[in-house]
C-alpha cells in the first residue's frame, strides 16, 4: 500500500501545480481538492492513507499541510 500511495503523490504533483496556477486555488484549497477526490467511491483509500497522500503530496510540492489535513492523519 505504501508504494501506491507514494505513486498517487507523485501523479498529483502536476495536477496539483495546474491548479493552483492557472485556475488560481490556493495550495490550501488544491490539497483538499486532491483529498476529498480520494476519498471519493472509487478511489479506494482509507482516510488516513488519503490524509497521507495529500500531506507527501505537500511535502514534495513544498506547500503547508493545511491543519485538518494534519488531524485526519493523526486522527484528532
Amino acid at each position: 500500500r505504501y508504494e501506491l500511495c507514494e505513486d498517487m503523490a507523485s501523479v498529483f504533483t502536476e495536477q496539483a501545480q495546474t491548479l493552483a496556477f492557472k485556475e488560481n486555488f490556493t495550495e490550501a484549497e488544491v490539497l483538499t481538492k486532491c483529498h476529498q477526490g480520494l476519498l471519493a467511491g472509487e478511489a479506494d483509500f482509507s482516510p488516513r492513507e488519503a490524509a497521507w497522500v495529500v500531506l507527501r503530496l505537500a511535502e514534495l510540492l513544498g506547500w503547508e499541510t493545511p491543519d485538518e489535513l494534519l488531524a485526519a492523519l493523526t486522527g484528532q
